[in-house]
């Protein structure tokens, strides 16, 4: 089995709700990522399922494996949700069949994958709920979101230390809405991928199924332990870049507030 460079929280200039604040469309990216090294990504954009062939073609003459995502909203909370059909998630009208977090056990199938997104965060984060409803998550999420100060990285450490006490796995990501992190926090998944086509069930399968059989002590951050099946890379953000972004955040999770 080999390691793939690997981002799973990603958003482009298609976001229904972030497009005002993103400069690239998907094929832009997607150059970008390949670029970059990246094997295996997914478009989580904003309450849409983006993805159809033209994309997945795309993806796979730049050597990249599309997984299918969504960053969908329940109870005001974004959920990462991955391999899920359209008619799991909406309705014909296109409005949420998943009312409630409760609600998430009812798509919840071997062959996909759901996690909160940005964990302890505060605004649109499951926050301390999670520890009510744990059992609905295959995964959290480490954040990109932190620099070298020890009040930022709180909240990772208390995903990390969740991810302990219930056993689970942690991936890392840089929830994309700017080119420049794509290389801050990422995930390196060791597992088996066919390679013709590389844009199959099958592969798609074979990422989940890493992920989902990993034990929390399957996980590495920055250890560089090549035995480690899924291992999380990453590096602090710088100050400036920080408080510009959370200034950014802040503001489009003011107004998101107001669309759901």
């Amino acid at each position: 089995m080999d390691y793939y460079k690997t981002s799973l929280h990603i958003h482009t200039k298609e976001d229904p709700r972030d497009s005002h604040i993103i400069r690239y469309s998907y094929k832009d990216l997607i150059k970008t990522l390949a670029e970059k090294g990246f094997s295996i990504i997914s478009i989580t954009n904003h309450d849409s399922i983006f993805y159809n062939k033209n994309l997945a073609r795309t993806a796979e003459e730049n050597n990249i494996l599309l997984i299918p995502g969504i960053e969908m909203t329940i109870e005001g909370v974004h959920i990462l949700g991955y391999n899920l059909d359209r008619e799991d998630v909406f309705d014909k009208k296109g409005n949420y069949k998943i009312k409630k977090l409760e609600d998430i056990e009812k798509i919840k199938r071997e062959d996909n994958l759901i996690i909160p997104a940005h964990v302890f965060y505060g605004f649109h984060s499951i926050n301390n709920k999670l520890f009510e409803h744990c059992h609905l998550f295959d995964a959290l999420e480490f954040s990109f979101f932190y620099t070298d100060n020890i009040l930022s990285k709180i909240p990772n450490k208390k995903a990390i230390r969740a991810a302990e006490r219930y056993n689970m796995p942690l991936i890392g990501t840089s929830d994309v809405h700017d080119k420049r992190i794509l290389n801050e926090t990422y995930t390196k998944i060791k597992c088996n991928l066919d390679n013709h086509p590389l844009n199959s069930k099958k592969n798609i399968k074979s990422v989940i199924r890493a992920i989902k059989n990993a034990k929390n002590k399957d996980i590495g951050i920055n250890s560089r332990d090549l035995k480690k099946p899924i291992e999380i890379i990453t590096n602090p953000l710088s100050n400036m870049f920080y408080f510009r972004k959370f200034t950014v955040a802040s503001l489009s999770g003011f107004l998101g507030f107001f669309k759901h």
